[in-house]
């Protein structure tokens, strides 16, 4: 507090000066010097009322810390009350909200609700179209001729020409030449007398049956 510091710094001023001069006044007088007079009563009782006034000032200075302590600890009571006053309604005011629960939203009446309809199902797919049946592919039956004598190659080729001209006959294909003989493969796709048509188609040809089946031997004769 201001006022209580100015106080406590006079009277720290006042003890200072009354100790300078307690010392000032018992001090021996120096060497050689005449004796001083002795101090007249008047110097006595201004030692005395200056003490008087310290022994008033501690006291006014002992008041001053003990009004101070009184108001400190009567501004402590006093926030304190008000902080309890202030939180006890609020406590109070929330402890009723807190328990009271918040009624339930209310779910609108819609009405009876309409059974879902059935999910469709998807049409069945169409068959797909059967495919067109193939036509069977036509039966082939290979003969094996054993043709010759054959001058040269060109007489080969007009030989093939000849059994390829046959009817029922789908292929003719060289698969071997030897001593001038020629081993010939020929696919057939329809039944076929093929001796009469051999013999038809080469008049010059004695045609005769090997001993295995599905192979013919062709004697060429020399034309005349």
């Amino acid at each position: 507090m201001p006022g209580l510091t100015d106080v406590s710094q006079t009277l720290d001023a006042l003890e200072r000066k009354l100790r300078d001069l307690e010392r000032g006044l018992g001090a021996p007088p120096p060497a050689g010097a005449p004796a001083a007079p002795a101090a007249p009563s008047a110097g006595a009782g201004g030692l005395d009322e200056l003490a008087r006034q310290i022994d008033d000032l501690a006291r006014f200075r002992e008041q001053l810390q003990r009004v101070g302590r009184e108001l400190e600890e009567e501004y402590a009571r006093v926030i304190a009350r008000l902080g309890g006053e202030a939180a006890g309604p609020g406590a109070q005011a929330a402890a009723p909200a807190a328990a009271a629960p918040e009624p339930p939203a209310r779910v609108p009446d819609r009405g009876p609700v309409a059974p879902a309809a059935a999910p469709e199902r998807p049409a069945p797919a169409e068959p797909a179209p059967e495919l067109a049946a193939a036509e069977p592919a036509p039966a082939t039956e290979s003969v094996v001729l054993d043709a010759g004598p054959f001058a040269d190659l060109a007489a080969l080729g007009a030989f093939e020409q000849a059994v390829a001209g046959i009817g029922g006959v789908a292929a003719v294909d060289v698969t071997g030449f030897e001593g001038r003989r020629a081993v010939v493969e020929v696919r057939l796709v329809a039944p076929v007398a093929l001796l009469d048509e051999l013999r038809a188609a080469l008049p010059h040809a004695f045609v005769r049956a090997a001993a295995s089946p599905g192979r013919l031997v062709l004697d060429l004769e020399p034309q005349r």
